[in-house]
């Protein structure tokens, strides 16, 4: 079986479709935790599920170091 992850639901490449292909959709993976204290990183640490776009964490750091 053939497995294909999925974010947007596009696939020009049409690798999603098929006989015994298996979609999974990480779309909606959208947890992000932030941790300024964490002891690995001096900046801080932040976790990203895989539906998280790029955007959305820089947001969520700005909002961290600012909003709290």
């Amino acid at each position: 079986m053939t497995s294909y992850f999925d974010d947007t639901g596009h696939s020009f490449l049409g690798r999603c479709g098929g006989d015994g292909v298996m979609q999974i959709s990480v779309h909606y993976m959208k947890g992000i935790k932030v941790n300024l204290n964490c002891t690995e990183n001096a900046l801080g640490c932040m976790n990203v599920q895989a539906g998280v776009q790029w955007i959305e964490a820089y947001n969520e750091v700005n909002c961290t170091s600012v909003c709290r």
